[in-house]
């Protein structure tokens, strides 16, 4: 079966957003302090309380698997 032009552009975008997302900068403060308000305010829209702190939200991601931690290869 043959993949189709619009798929390869599909997977070719995926693959971007993929690229653009990963990677290893923590942020400034102020795009830190908005995702927690971002994800404070879904939160409480599906009655979850709020987290008071970005290690809460840390935590929060690692025990739902959404935040792995690699160990990085001695230098």
């Amino acid at each position: 079966m043959a993949v189709s032009a619009e798929d390869r552009r599909r997977w070719d975008r995926q693959v971007e957003a993929l690229h653009l997302a990963d990677n290893d900068e923590e942020g400034t403060l102020e795009v830190r302090a908005a995702t927690l308000e971002m994800v404070n305010r879904r939160r409480v829209a599906h009655g979850r309380p709020e987290l008071n702190t970005e290690g809460e939200l840390h935590r929060r991601a690692r025990t739902l698997g959404l935040l792995v931690d690699v160990p990085t290869a001695p230098r």
